[in-house]
């Protein structure tokens, strides 16, 4: 127990040391099997030998760092664990397999969550996703859509935001459950608190790539979207513009070829993104049936599709860290 406790720490630690991505951590990974060696050889290293390990320089001084990287790992986790956050390393059984398989050579290392890690391992999760910026149809689409979906036991990810995230959310807390991905580390989750009245111990779980500590950036939110894409079987785009951050999540999403769905309100009242979307790269969901079996028969048949994919072998790098 011990031992797996000090292992645990170390990929805590690796995962917040500054300097060290997902991207270096393979790098460090693959150079440490070459030499015959495993992460639990890494904090009694000499510096001679990190330097033989064809690492890049910043990497070499990240882990000549690595002792006060622990102590530092040791606190954080203290503090986490008061605030009821856990944290998944690449290598833990609970860590997605969707992520490791789509955002393919090298996967957020740590993912830090609150609630229900359980949810991860939800037969299917749908993403719903929009504009900060709603009419009033598009909130009522966001409902309706994770409404139909949360019954079914599907689990409804989105990003925390205003808007169209936000009332996905807060249907999906209420029929079932819901997966919030965050750009920002979750010591900030007071943010979340317009959600506290819906929360129970089994219907949410909270998920951040990010650094407890980390406020986010202007970059954060892009990172955060991918992940909702590769988490997802299928991507639902309720209301969006011509630019933002749903069209990026699209994007994610059709590179990783997930099935992509855009809810259509009329060819007069669809906003700029779901024109774009129907005429290119969406399957529709008309408005007016997302309280229908069609709507459902039609999100179905995505999520299996998606689920398919998922089903695949994932590529050789997401099993580096057995």
């Amino acid at each position: 127990m011990e031992k797996h406790n000090n292992n645990r720490l170390l990929m805590l630690a690796l995962g917040v040391l500054p300097g060290a991505g997902p991207a270096r951590l393979k790098d460090l990974w693959e150079s440490l099997r070459i030499e015959g060696l495993t992460w639990d050889d890494l904090p009694s290293l000499k510096p001679e030998k990190i330097r033989r390990l064809s690492l890049s320089l910043p990497m070499q001084k990240a882990i000549e760092k690595l002792p006060l990287a622990l102590e530092e790992a040791n606190a954080l986790q203290e503090k986490m664990t008061a605030q009821g956050i856990g944290w998944l390393s690449w290598d833990d059984e609970l860590y997605p397999p969707r992520l490791r398989q789509f955002i393919s050579p090298a996967p957020p290392f740590l993912l830090f969550y609150s609630g229900n890690p359980d949810l991860l391992k939800s037969r299917h999760i749908i993403g719903i996703i929009g504009t900060r910026r709603p009419t009033a149809s598009g909130i009522k689409a966001a409902q309706m859509a994770a409404e139909a979906t949360a019954k079914r036991k599907v689990a409804v990810a989105s990003g925390g935001a205003n808007g169209i995230d936000e009332a996905a959310h807060k249907s999906a807390l209420q029929f079932g459950a819901s997966i919030f991905v965050l750009p920002w580390g979750l010591f900030y989750l007071e943010r979340m608190k317009r959600f506290s009245y819906l929360l129970n111990g089994l219907n949410h779980l909270f998920l951040s790539e990010f650094h407890p500590r980390d406020r986010g950036t202007r970059i954060t939110p892009i990172q955060r979207n991918r992940t909702v894409a590769a988490l997802s079987d299928a991507l639902l785009a309720v209301e969006t513009g011509a630019v933002g951050g749903t069209l990026h999540t699209v994007r994610f999403a059709r590179g990783f070829k997930k099935p992509i769905l855009a809810v259509d309100y009329s060819p007069e009242k669809n906003p700029a993104g779901n024109a774009s979307l129907l005429s290119t790269v969406a399957q529709k969901i008309p408005a007016s049936k997302l309280d229908d079996k069609i709507a459902w028969d039609i999100l179905r048949n995505a999520l299996k599709r998606g689920a398919a994919l998922a089903l695949r072998k994932p590529p050789e790098q997401a099993t580096l860290f057995p």
